[in-house]
């Protein structure tokens, strides 16, 4: 269990309190999302979509507060080749891909995979 007390992004409202903790020496963060009504996270992901996550993310702002979380690890691994394809990239998968600039070998992406790990 991590026990913390320090200032750290926050916000709350009637439904939910979210906490943004900053990785060290990092712009980068991860936000949680708590659910104020114990089981009440379907009720918050049935509301949830882009704009509301956008503002949520960007209602926190620095507040003392005591954290105790649970440790936990989390991994996941998305594939992105569909997006990147709905984007406009099929001609970097297909055989008339020219990634001569990098590379002196014909070359074309088979796949692109994001994966993220918390520990």
């Amino acid at each position: 269990m991590m026990h913390l007390t320090d200032n750290k992004g926050y916000y709350e409202d009637q439904e939910v309190q979210v906490l943004e903790l900053g990785y060290f020496e990092s712009q980068v963060s991860m936000t949680i999302i708590l659910p104020k009504v114990k089981n009440g996270l379907q009720n918050v992901l049935r509301g949830m979509n882009g704009q509301k996550l956008l503002t949520l993310v960007e209602s926190v702002s620095s507040k003392a507060v005591i954290i105790e979380l649970p440790k936990f690890k989390m991994e996941n691994s998305f594939n992105l080749n569909d997006a990147l394809l709905k984007l406009g990239l099929s001609e970097a998968f297909s055989d008339n891909a020219d990634f001569s600039k990098m590379t002196g070998t014909r070359v074309k992406i088979s796949e692109v995979v994001h994966k993220s790990f918390i520990k």
